[in-house]
């Protein structure tokens, strides 16, 4: 009897410690899922409208921008400048080196194809959302310039100014609830004809 009791304990000691390894294996797992590759967040407010809603949830790549830059027209989840535990979701609309003007409701980029600055096209900004301000801003090396879609009602670079891209968390890659409404979030191609790789230019359509 007493081998046989000892015996009982040693499989139950195996199988917890079985169980403690899967347990600490799938914490770590998703540690690492979290820290490096995808991350759930959810929309709150109306900076992003008509595109994203209040309340919507959405899954953000964490990982594509440790080897390529941040391009113009993605949407992206970044913390606010200065402020801890907050994160504010935009479109990127700058790019690194150029000069962004806004002026009777239009957004004007300058580079180096362009120095004599273009007037930006966006689809996605209904006629009725105004880009309302006066400025003009100078993007440095490691920056991007931010709006809401929803431009007349969106604390974005036109407040904070250029986000240093430190401090982006990701990209907004999918839309999955409400699961009825669910999409991917694809980048817009705009009337522009280089982008920045690595702050280095290449001849490839916008994205």
């Amino acid at each position: 009897m007493p081998e046989e009791s000892n015996f009982d304990l040693r499989n139950i000691a195996e199988f917890l410690w079985e169980m403690i390894k899967t347990a600490i294996t799938v914490v770590i797992i998703v540690y690492l899922i979290k820290t490096y590759i995808f991350q759930l967040f959810s929309v709150d407010g109306q900076s992003m409208e008509p595109t994203m809603h209040h309340k919507e949830m959405l899954l953000v790549d964490k990982l594509s921008y440790f080897f390529r830059s941040p391009g113009r027209g993605e949407i992206i989840v970044f913390e606010k400048p200065d402020a801890k535990n907050i994160n504010f979701i935009k479109r990127i609309i700058g790019l690194p080196g150029e000069t962004l003007e806004i002026h009777n409701n239009q957004v004007t980029i300058k580079n180096d194809e362009h120095p004599e600055g273009i007037v930006l096209e966006e689809e996605y900004i209904p006629n009725d959302y105004p880009t309302n301000g006066d400025y003009e801003y100078q993007i440095a090396e490691n920056e991007v310039f931010v709006m809401g879609d929803n431009r007349t009602n969106s604390q974005d670079s036109r407040v904070l100014g250029p986000i240093n891209q430190d401090q982006i968390i990701g990209r907004a890659l999918f839309v999955y609830w409400p699961i009825n409404e669910a999409f991917w979030i694809f980048s817009p191609t705009y009337n522009l004809n280089l982008i920045y790789l690595n702050s280095n230019f290449i001849g490839t359509p916008d994205s």
